[in-house]
């Protein structure tokens, strides 16, 4: 799925706690080149329900934002 919406990520894991018969699959989304522009596609596109995901979220995009205006 997010192939489709032009984010790349690292190898899709997941965690089986024990005892727990639910899989949790995670996603590993880095930066990406240029400059963070994976990050700013998944806060487009996708986001987080979570207020404090989403505020992390925002400083992570923010700090590449300032990054690509220096360089």
């Amino acid at each position: 799925m997010l192939e489709e919406l032009g984010i790349t990520t690292n190898k899709i894991l997941y965690y089986v706690k024990k005892g727990y018969k639910t899989k949790i699959y995670y996603v590993d989304i880095t930066g990406g080149k240029p400059w963070g522009t994976n990050f700013i596609r998944f806060q487009r596109k996708v986001g987080f329900k979570s207020k404090s995901k989403q505020k992390r979220l925002e400083k992570i995009v923010s700090s590449y934002k300032r990054m690509f205006k220096k360089g």
